[in-house]
């Protein structure tokens, strides 16, 4: 491959003959053809296996925390999902090929617009994939999960595949709701109070009042 300051050096490229002489251009013709099949087989081995230690390190990280990772492929529209995320949506192994599709029909139909916009932003905007929402168990309880992904281009920058993790907060968002729901207990409790202590002030100035009007009644008389 041609060697400049912009360029990184993938490999060396050699062609012998089999006696002294200088390459015609269709020997050059060769040689690029060559060494650009060969940058594209480089670059493209060595970003598959960037990505496998990646997702090998998050396997690691996620591993026992009830969070699982996701993987979609933009053009064939299949998602490949960790174990640890088939479980939160209780989705057995065996079960037919997942995609963006089987994903929407099992949210919640209230969170499922605001699912297809997240991605959408993304898409249009490249900035990450966020979003919560509610999928029905298979008990038939609600269930809260939080996801996050990011997009990966190609060098020309057409999309590839989105990377990232989902994880279910159910308990939380029910801790959240509960104290949401003290709070507004709680709100109530002191207007209602509030409220009456208004009124025993009221009744005691009206008696004091009455007293007041009583007294000067008498001392008339």
């Amino acid at each position: 491959a041609n060697e400049s300051s912009q360029t990184p050096v993938l490999g060396t490229f050699a062609l012998y003959f089999r006696s002294p002489c200088l390459p015609t251009p269709q020997h050059r013709e060769l040689i690029e053809m060559a060494t650009q099949t060969a940058a594209i087989a480089i670059v493209h081995t060595r970003e598959n296996e960037a990505l496998m230690k990646s997702e090998e390190r998050l396997r690691l990280a996620t591993a026992g925390g009830n969070l699982g990772i996701w993987e979609w492929d933009v053009n064939s529209g299949r998602l490949t999902w960790s174990d640890d995320l088939r479980t939160i949506f209780d989705w057995p192994e065996s079960s037919e090929k997942l995609t963006l599709q089987k994903l929407l029909d099992v949210i919640y139909p209230h969170d499922r617009g605001m699912v297809e916009a997240a991605i959408k932003h993304a898409f249009a905007t490249g900035a990450d994939y966020d979003a919560e929402y509610r999928i029905r168990g298979n008990d038939g309880s609600l269930r809260w999960i939080a996801s996050h992904g990011r997009i990966q281009r190609r060098p020309d920058g057409s999309p590839l595949r989105m990377l990232g993790i989902a994880r279910d907060i159910t308990e939380h968002e029910e801790a959240d709701q509960q104290l949401q729901a003290a709070n507004a207990a709680l709100a109530q409790e002191l207007e209602e109070k509030a409220r009456t202590e208004k009124e025993i002030r009221a009744l005691s100035d009206r008696l004091l009042t009455a007293q007041e009007e009583e007294r000067t009644r008498i001392a008339r008389e």
